[in-house]
């Protein structure tokens, strides 16, 4: 790998780059603080599900970093979904436009992989669904999955309820549980 240099930033040969292709509001309508889904267009970098990425707000290496689940399986495009709730995520949120890049490192979290051929019971809430999203996108066809997902409001915070319901016709999802 070599170095690229990106507002300011260079990447390290444990460093990727990721490109800003579509930032979506999941709540516009919640009194809770904005929940967005990000997606990233990304070349050689690979994770797995489970894993987070650390990255620092303007790129600035100066600036403390901050780590986010994948709310992807590995492939070209990377998501995340992301509370907005302070520096990084304002920046991530707000401040970065579609076609800007960002530099981040993948953090290995082995502690949070699944195994691929026993049932999965997935728990979250809010932006916590990002790692459990990627799990299910990872999960082989056949496994038997259960999410269980939990907000403030079932009219304004049922984020990504088509895609579940998809996960559910498709055979993907076996069991779905909400908690309001």
């Amino acid at each position: 790998r070599f170095s690229l240099a990106f507002n300011g930033a260079a990447t390290t040969p444990d460093e990727y780059s990721a490109t800003l292709v579509e930032r979506i509001c999941l709540n516009p309508d919640s009194t809770s603080p904005g929940l967005f889904l990000l997606r990233f267009s990304v070349h050689d970098a690979r994770w797995q599900a489970g894993d987070t990425l650390r990255l620092r707000p303007f790129n600035n290496p100066q600036l403390a970093g901050r780590e986010y689940s994948i709310a992807s399986a590995c492939g070209d495009r990377l998501e995340l979904i992301v509370r907005l709730a302070g520096q990084c995520s304002g920046w991530l949120c707000q401040t970065l436009a579609a076609g800007e890049q960002v530099v981040f490192q993948v953090c290995a979290k082995p502690a949070f992989y699944a195994v691929p051929d026993a049932p999965a019971i997935l728990i979250g809430a809010g932006s916590g669904l990002a790692g459990l999203r990627g799990h299910l996108q990872a999960r082989p066809a056949g496994s038997h999955n259960w999410l269980i997902f939990g907000e403030r409001c079932p009219h304004t915070d049922r984020i990504l309820a088509d895609e579940h319901e998809q996960a559910l016709m498709n055979g993907q999802l076996q069991y779905l549980s909400l908690a309001f």
